[in-house]
């Protein structure tokens, strides 16, 4: 893949990603307030990586701020709610995830960071499975990826290929290992998006990224 298709790939991304806002999925009728509320977790799982990765340019107080941002959308949106009494776990650990992930942040830690990352993340990903089963969290797991491939490619853009790469390649793993189901509901749906999924899209922009 050329720099431009990379980028015009990433920019489709970016936009189709806009399409899970929850106000929007909650007027469309078939999806349903369940899956609003999911989308809006979905929303959240892809901020809480913005802040990571704005931890790790050492912009601290840009990753405090965006992580202190998905705590206060959440308390005030319905989604707040409805995973509290989807999964209580979950919310708890959301929750407490967000709080460990701010003090990380501030603190310099990147070893307790990363940890707090895969909490708030895995504690997301069961919340959207309960709110939408596997199915709708296989189709969200989508939009996840797309917001990430986005963010690949803003690294790329800002001249950091090599973090480019290894985000998509990080992509690549999660998809691998099946993570929300999402690589077999893809495969069961269509193989042939599923091949060019793969290794038009994930396995192509990581050789394009690094080179």
């Amino acid at each position: 893949l050329a720099p431009g298709e990379a980028a015009g790939a990433a920019e489709l991304a970016a936009l189709q990603s806009v399409g899970f806002d929850a106000a929007a999925l909650s007027n469309l009728g078939g999806p349903g307030t369940a899956y609003a509320h999911a989308a809006s977790l979905t929303r959240y799982r892809a901020r809480v990586y913005d802040a990571d990765w704005a931890a790790e340019r050492g912009a601290t107080d840009r990753a405090s701020e965006t992580v202190g941002d998905v705590f206060a959308d959440f308390e005030g949106a319905r989604a707040h709610e409805a995973l509290e009494e989807a999964d209580h776990d979950a919310y708890e650990s959301f929750e407490g995830g967000l709080s460990d992930l701010r003090s990380a942040v501030e603190s310099g830690d990147a070893e307790a960071r990363a940890s707090a990352l895969s909490a708030v993340d895995s504690a997301l990903l069961s919340g959207i499975e309960a709110l939408v089963g596997p199915d709708g969290r296989a189709v969200l797991e989508s939009a996840f990826f797309r917001a990430r491939l986005a963010d690949a490619n803003e690294r790329y853009r800002l001249g950091d290929g090599a973090a480019a790469a290894a985000a998509t390649r990080s992509l690549f793993q999660r998809f691998e290992s099946d993570e929300a189901r999402f690589h077999e509901f893809l495969e069961e749906t269509s193989e042939d998006l599923y091949h060019r999924f793969e290794e038009e899209h994930l396995v192509a922009l990581v050789s394009a990224y690094e080179n």
